[in-house]
């Protein structure tokens, strides 16, 4: 009995000492391992899919752009100026402006009129209303379609393209009258010869001046651009009080462009307008000027850089006959204008 007693007391003993060397103290308790990916705040684990988004950061406005803008290309069979075929002559045009994208990277390409000779020739009429035949749309899928596809063109209608304005979607791909945006300025393109449109008879175009609806609602839905004014021609001896009250006032508005006179020049406005200039965008067809080679075939660029902008007239490479002469015409930048950007 007493071997028995002290048997089990012995087994006891055996078994307290096992569990003793199995058993963790609490401070030596190792702690969980948290979920790949989830945060520990105090003994709480928190979904990431609850975290609030990071504040988005502004992207950059873009400051800098180059615009060319082009007018009196009068792209017809009708004319021949200076010896060269028009064809010819419209290649040349399309080289210059590749010649420029290649050099400094064009943004946007205004083509401010005059395209052809549609509506008009003297007493003859012009290719649609004499042949039913489009030099404009010619124009446009010969020429225009050689120039780079990334670089956005809007055409408008000059005094010799008469067209409705369902025409000239289709000829073109937009409205007589158009306005974009490139960064922090507005391009407002109205159309001012916009009379008499859809004529059976010789037509020379009707001025109707500046649609001031139009410019009002696009400058109401970008209030904080600066503005340029884009249009075929201005004839302040003929426009609205309304249009004139505009460049007066608004100090938004940097500059204005037109053609139609074939002739590069700066036109200054006067202490009147706040000193605000018209550039003349020339012609790719024929001069007015005495002096032909100091304002041949060429186009206006507007380079606008957070610091300025600045427009010239480019005199694009070319050659021709000019009083009887081959001549090759180079390069050259004339007819400079600053403008102050905010």
């Amino acid at each position: 009995m007493k071997r028995t007693f002290l048997s089990i007391l012995c087994l006891l003993m055996a078994v307290l000492m096992l569990m003793s060397g199995c058993t963790t103290t609490p401070d030596e308790t190792p702690d969980p391992t948290p979920d790949e990916g989830a945060d520990v705040a105090g003994d709480e684990t928190v979904d990431p899919e609850l975290q609030p988004d990071p504040e988005p950061q502004p992207e950059p406005v873009e400051t800098d752009f180059r615009v060319i803008i082009s007018s009196d290309i009068h792209c017809t069979h009708l004319l021949e100026w200076y010896g060269v075929n028009y064809r010819d002559r419209m290649q040349m045009w399309v080289d210059a402006i590749l010649y420029e994208h290649e050099q400094d990277p064009i943004d946007l390409i205004i083509l401010n009129g005059d395209l052809s000779l549609d509506h008009w020739l003297y007493n003859k009429g012009g290719t649609w209303l004499s042949e039913g035949v489009s030099t404009t749309e010619e124009f446009v899928e010969d020429f225009v379609s050689q120039l780079p596809e990334e670089i956005p063109i809007f055409i408008m209608p000059g005094n010799h393209e008469q067209f409705g304005n369902d025409d000239w979607w289709f000829i073109t791909g937009n409205d007589r009258q158009e306005y974009t945006v490139l960064g922090n300025n507005l391009f407002i393109m109205p159309d001012t010869f916009a009379g008499e449109l859809d004529p059976d008879y010789n037509h020379d175009g009707v001025y109707t001046g500046v649609d001031m609806d139009f410019v009002n609602a696009a400058i109401a839905e970008h209030p904080d651009k600066d503005i340029w004014l884009i249009g075929h021609y201005f004839d302040m001896s003929r426009e609205s009080a309304e249009f004139k009250e505009l460049l007066r006032t608004n100090e938004r508005i940097k500059g204005l462009f037109h053609g139609h006179i074939h002739v590069p020049d700066v036109q200054e406005l006067g202490a009147q307008y706040n000193d605000l200039t018209i550039a003349v965008t020339g012609n790719f067809a024929y001069t007015k000027a005495a002096d032909v080679l100091g304002s041949f075939w060429g186009f206006r660029d507007l380079v606008i850089t957070a610091d300025g902008a600045s427009s010239r007239y480019i005199i694009a490479d070319s050659e021709a006959v000019i009083d009887g002469k081959e001549v090759v015409v180079e390069r050259e930048e004339i007819n400079e204008v600053k403008y102050d950007i905010d």
